[in-house]
């Protein structure tokens, strides 16, 4: 199958991903004679044989049955927890709702801290309460991780405002791994 031109931009993997998925789950699921369907659903399936995989996976019905409970008596080969995953997985692509991690920057994190926090933390002390420094003696007395620094420049704690509304995600991520490594490092 030729894709178009410009299916080979990075903002088409998830669109690539989710095609992928797709065929393989025809691939896998096509010997899946054993699959019982719920009787109401049954009518609905059998219309889709021969029908392209992803039209499969987006009928709604067939979401349906897969979370449907289990008819008494029939037996399940656990095909419907399958389609269920690959009907999730598919959605999940091509929604972008997986994001890829990014190294953080410490150069834009140095920034960021030089122009927002170095006020009150300049050198990794606090100028507002000195046990609560951003050296890692105090990170270990008071159990700070980089997930608690984030949540702090965020969130705020005490006197320090939340940044959450002025910084973005990505800033906060920058600046979190800078204190961090900054503490590690002796504020050298």
């Amino acid at each position: 199958v030729a894709l178009p031109p410009h299916a080979s931009c990075p903002a088409m993997a998830p669109l690539r991903g989710a095609l992928l998925a797709a065929a393989a789950a025809a691939v896998l699921c096509r010997p899946a004679g054993a699959f019982v369907a719920p009787s109401g659903a049954r009518a609905e399936l059998s219309g889709a044989v021969g029908a392209s995989p992803a039209e499969v996976l987006s009928a709604s019905s067939v979401v349906g049955a897969a979370l449907a409970p289990e008819p008494a008596g029939e037996a399940s080969i656990g095909w419907r927890s399958v389609l269920l995953g690959v009907a999730l997985g598919l959605i999940l692509s091509v929604t972008g709702n997986a994001h890829a991690a990014r190294a953080a920057d410490l150069k834009n994190g140095e920034a960021v801290f030089n122009n927002i926090c170095a006020a009150c933390h300049v050198g990794g002390n606090n100028l507002v309460v000195s046990e609560k420094a951003l050296k890692k003696e105090a990170f270990g007395k008071f159990k700070v991780d980089l997930n608690k620094i984030k949540g702090i420049i965020g969130g705020g704690q005490g006197a320090m405002p939340a940044l959450g509304q002025i910084l973005s995600t990505e800033e906060m991520d920058d600046v979190a791994n800078y204190v961090l490594s900054q503490s590690e490092k002796g504020w050298s």
